[in-house]
């Protein structure tokens, strides 16, 4: 039986079986705890691997549970009648109300002649993603999906971890509170990862709505993603030889996955397992210690090297294989191809660096950062297709610059110099003239000479006494 309607509950020790046999619905307790719960599991498969649960919040304390449908809402009761949860329906038709657990593990409540949900629990998502389930905001009835973790092992409350969409950017966080401790890839067009053959990524971002979800390629396919009670995000496959669940990933994968490991400006390298910094091309650490690569870290990231200055040539350096930044201060334009791309990151002064959708079948779509470029890393799988094209001082202008303000530094200086001997000299020879001319009586005047003879009787015959020094071309005498 899939499924109940108003006059035909479900009790304890009974439960509803997707019709494919895929999922379970019934009552349980976590391992070691009393308390029941109502849930979602899958269906005949050795371990029991509890996907979704209505009660988290009010569990069942030692006391038999009922769901049933009452006004056209389900709720689930206790011994004494008492409603512990309800779906909070709003229906004006209750007698022809059912809830239905269909092959996808989604339990909806609906008309029974009907295709439409009045209620589903995809929207109530607890610590497990399936495929068609959403991560992510409907904006237009302002409904967001999340992942939130279980307390502990034998606890389905609510933890402290939550798996959330970015409302504002085509990006998921995990976060403790209101603490981001990861962030996801950031795809500008369609997802592609090398698990293309088994799953089909898929990412939603307008203004109507902003989720992530995916699908099987093949419906038999067990799979689940798993917001575990230590904060990571583990995605599994059911193993039906070994008749267990195979993780394919886990996430963080290392240190460097830790948000803003590096500080701003800087991107994360992992080098046999340990973190290492890096500062981005044309930026410098803000550490007095720059060269200590390995606590950027402490040092707060790094700082470009000069302010841009946008009167000079600029250019964009690539960095291929990296996490794309933070989407904090940006925009997102998803009609651009690459060149238009960088035009415009080039015509704002305030344009840090571009990327162009990863996505090689169209090529259109591209975000542009402004302020600092926070949380990159390197990375060596099919999510390192995206290239950061950072800018920077085009290739050779610094040290142009500095020729070109030299040079001409010394131009002016020499200029400078050449122009006061003139003058000094046209003085000197505009007030000979003048006084040669007044004192002889005429404009147009010649040197005097003097013989060998006239120059021995002036010098008391070259006498050292006559003698007052050596010049450039030998004695000066008087």
């Amino acid at each position: 039986m899939d499924s109940l309607n108003q006059s035909q509950p479900m009790s304890e020790g009974e439960t509803l079986i997707s019709a494919g046999g895929k999922f379970e619905l019934g009552f349980f307790s976590p391992d070691n705890s009393y308390k029941r719960y109502l849930g979602i599991w899958f269906y005949n498969i050795p371990s029991r691997t509890i996907v979704w649960v209505a009660n988290r919040n009010k569990p069942l304390d030692g006391s038999r549970g009922l769901l049933k449908i009452e006004h056209g809402t389900l709720v689930i009761q206790d011994n004494s009648g008492r409603v512990i949860w309800s779906s909070n329906t709003l229906n004006q038709s209750s007698s022809s109300t059912i809830a239905k657990l269909l092959d996808s593990g989604n339990l909806v409540l609906k008309y029974d002649n009907s295709e439409s949900y009045l209620w589903q629990s995809f929207d109530h998502p607890t610590d497990t993603l399936l495929a068609g389930m959403k991560i992510g905001w409907d904006f237009k009835v302002g409904m967001e999906w999340q992942l939130t973790s279980w307390t502990s092992a034998e606890d389905p409350s609510q933890g402290q971890f939550s798996y959330r969409m970015d409302p504002h950017a085509p990006q998921a966080k995990m976060l403790e509170g209101n603490i981001t401790l990861y962030r996801s890839f950031i795809h500008f067009g369609s997802i592609r990862t090398s698990l293309d053959k088994v799953f089909i990524p898929i990412l939603v971002y307008n203004s109507q709505e902003a989720y992530k979800t995916y699908d099987l390629r093949d419906q038999k396919t067990l799979s689940r993603y798993l917001v575990n009670y230590t904060g990571k995000l583990q995605h599994y496959i059911w193993n039906s030889q070994a008749l267990n669940w195979m993780q394919l990933y886990e996430f963080p994968g290392d240190s460097c996955d830790e948000y803003a490991k590096c500080g701003p400006n800087a991107v994360c390298i992992t080098v046999n397992t340990v973190a290492t910094c890096k500062c981005l091309p044309g930026y410098v650490s803000k550490s007095s210690q720059e060269s200590d690569m390995l606590n950027l870290w402490y040092s707060g990231g790094c700082t470009r090297k000069s302010p841009l200055n946008c009167s000079v040539p600029e250019a964009f350096e690539q960095m291929k294989r990296v996490k794309l930044p933070d989407l904090l201060q940006f925009e997102i334009n998803s009609s651009m191809n690459l060149k238009e791309c960088e035009k415009v990151c080039l015509r704002n002064c305030s344009c840090n660096a571009y990327a162009s959708s990863s996505d090689s079948r169209s090529r259109r779509g591209c975000g542009f950062w402004f302020g600092d470029l926070l949380d990159i890393r390197e990375v060596n799988n099919d999510d390192g297709n995206d290239i950061l094209f950072i800018r920077v001082v085009a290739s050779g202008q610094g040290s142009m610059r500095k020729r070109w303000v030299i040079a001409a530094t010394v131009v002016l200086s020499v200029s400078s110099a050449i122009l006061c001997s003139w003058a000094t000299w046209r003085r000197r020879k505009g007030q000979g003239v003048r006084f040669d001319a007044h004192d002889r009586g005429e404009e147009n005047f010649e040197l005097p000479t003097f013989d060998a003879a006239m120059i021995s009787q002036a010098t008391n015959g070259f006498s050292g006494s006559n003698k007052i020094g050596e010049g450039g071309f030998g004695p000066v005498y008087k």
